[in-house]
C-alpha cells in the first residue's frame, strides 16, 4: 500500500501548503506575518511572539535547552513578523501581561490575527509509581517543576489542549513519560487536576487535539491518512469516508474517529482503509519493546491491522506486512493486540523468506486498518470506530530520535 500512502501524504501536504498561502502578501513564503490583538479587537503592542520547532522540541525540552527558535515583539499596531527556517509546521505563542494564545502546528501564514485570552493558573498533584521532577506542555515553551510533595503550580498558562510530558529522573539522565491530554479551558481563573505517570503506556491518539494529526503527533508529527483503490494509478470505485465525531454514538461522547469503507466493483480486488504515521512520514521507529497495541473499538465487519515497516516496504514483490485480522465488535470494547501475535500472510514473499516480527520491529513507519485481499468483497461496507489508542512498554525518547 506504500504507493497509495505516498499519494495520500502528498495530497495532505498540498492541502497544508494551500492553507499556508491562504493569507497572502509577503515576499518570503516562510514568514509568519500577523497581528496580536486583545479580545475586543484592539491591537496589543509590545506582546511577545515566539516560534517553536516541533521537530526538535522533545530533545531540547528534556535537556533544558530552549525550544524557541525565534522570538519578537509586536509593534505599536500589534503587528509581528517571524522568519521560519523552512516551510515546515511550527507552534506560535503570543503573550502579554493580560493574556496569551497558542496557535498549534501551523505552516507559515500571512495576515492572521491572534486574539489573546486571559491566563489560567494550572495546579495539581502528580501520582504514579515514578517520581516526576517536572511537567512539560508538549510542543510549547511552557513547563513547571514538581515539588517534593508531588504538587505542581504553573501560575500562567494559555488556554488549550496539551499533551503533557512528565520528566522522570533516571540516575544522571532524565527520561520522559507521555502523561495524557489535558484541556485547560479557562472556565475559571484557576484549574486543578491530578496527573498520573504511567511508565508502561504511551498515548497515540484520543482525537481531542484535532485531526488529521494524532495526539502523539504534537510531539512526533504523526498524522492519519486513508488509502483506497480509487486513487491513481488503480482508478477503482471504492471509497473511504472518515471524520471525528462527538455524539452519543462516540466513545464517552467523543470525539472518536468514525470510518466507513465502501468497496465497489471496478477493480479486480477492491481495497480501502485508514492508517497513521507514527511520526514524520520519512522516518521509521523502533517498536521492538512494545508488547501490545491497545484501543477502544467498535464497528461492523472484519479488517486487518498491520504494522508497516521499511524492510517489507522495500522487499521486491512483497505487498504484505506483519499484522492481525480482527472482527469488529458491535459495541465499544477494549481490544488488546499482542505484537508477538503478528504474522504475515502465508502466500506472501515475506512469509516464504522466513521473516519474523523481531527482524522488522525496529523500523515501523505506520499502522493501518484496512480491508483488502481475502477480506475484500465488492458491495460490502465496513464500519470502524476508534478511540483511546495506546502502545504498551515504549519510551517516548525512542519516538523522538
Amino acid at each position: 500500500m506504500i504507493r497509495l500512502m505516498l499519494i495520500t501524504a502528498l495530497v495532505i501536504s498540498l492541502l497544508y501548503c494551500a492553507n499556508m498561502h491562504a493569507g497572502g502578501g509577503t515576499d518570503n513564503p516562510n514568514s509568519f506575518v500577523g497581528t496580536v490583538a486583545y479580545a475586543n479587537g484592539k491591537p496589543a503592542p509590545g506582546a511577545t511572539v515566539r516560534m517553536i520547532d516541533k521537530s526538535s522540541w522533545l530533545t531540547n525540552a528534556e535537556t533544558n535547552m530552549s525550544v524557541v527558535i525565534e522570538s519578537t515583539f509586536t509593534d505599536s499596531n500589534g503587528r509581528f513578523s517571524l522568519i521560519a527556517p523552512d516551510s515546515a509546521q511550527y507552534t506560535i505563542e503570543a503573550a502579554c501581561d493580560s493574556g496569551s494564545v497558542i496557535v498549534w502546528n501551523r505552516y507559515p501564514f500571512q495576515g492572521e490575527t491572534l486574539y489573546l485570552k486571559p491566563w489560567v493558573r494550572f495546579r495539581g498533584l502528580v501520582t504514579g509509581t515514578e517520581k516526576s521532577s517536572g511537567i512539560l506542555f508538549g510542543g510549547t515553551s511552557f513547563r513547571t517543576s514538581v515539588a517534593a510533595d508531588n504538587t505542581f503550580d504553573i501560575l500562567r498558562i494559555p488556554r488549550g489542549n496539551y499533551p503533557l510530558v512528565a520528566l522522570v529522573p533516571c540516575g544522571a539522565l532524565t527520561e520522559s513519560r507521555f502523561l495524557e491530554i489535558v484541556s485547560i479551558t479557562g472556565d475559571s481563573a484557576i484549574q486543578d487536576d491530578t496527573l498520573t505517570v504511567r511508565p508502561d503506556t504511551l498515548l497515540v491518539d484520543n482525537f481531542s487535539l484535532g485531526f488529521p494529526q494524532t495526539s502523539l503527533g504534537i510531539l512526533t508529527n504523526g498524522f492519519w491518512y486513508d488509502f483506497v483503490d480509487k486513487y491513481d494509478p488503480y482508478n477503482g470505485n471504492s471509497d473511504v469516508v472518515w471524520d471525528t465525531v462527538s455524539s452519543a454514538a462516540a466513545w464517552q461522547g467523543g470525539p472518536s474517529l468514525a470510518c466507513s469503507i465502501y468497496l465497489r466493483e471496478g477493480f479486480t480486488t477492491p481495497f480501502g482503509g485508514i492508517g497513521f504515521f507514527i511520526g514524520s512520514c520519512n522516518k521509521y521507529y523502533d517498536l521492538s519493546t512494545v508488547t501490545s497495541l491497545v484501543l477502544i473499538v467498535k464497528g461492523k465487519g472484519s479488517l486487518r491491522i498491520s504494522f508497516e515497516t521499511h524492510e517489507l516496504d522495500t522487499l521486491s514483490g512483497n505487498g504484505a506486512h506483519f499484522g492481525i485480522t480482527v472482527s469488529l465488535p458491535a459495541q465499544w470494547s477494549r481490544m488488546v493486540i499482542p505484537l508477538d501475535s503478528l504474522t504475515v500472510p502465508p502466500d506472501s514473499k515475506a512469509f516464504q523468506m522466513g521473516y519474523t516480527w523481531a527482524q522488522v520491529a525496529h523500523q515501523v513507519q505506520r499502522i493501518e486498518f484496512g480491508v483488502y485481499g481475502s477480506l475484500a468483497v465488492a458491495g460490502d461496507t465496513t464500519e470502524l470506530w476508534l478511540d483511546d489508542i495506546k502502545m504498551s512498554d515504549i519510551q517516548l525518547e525512542i519516538l523522538a530520535q
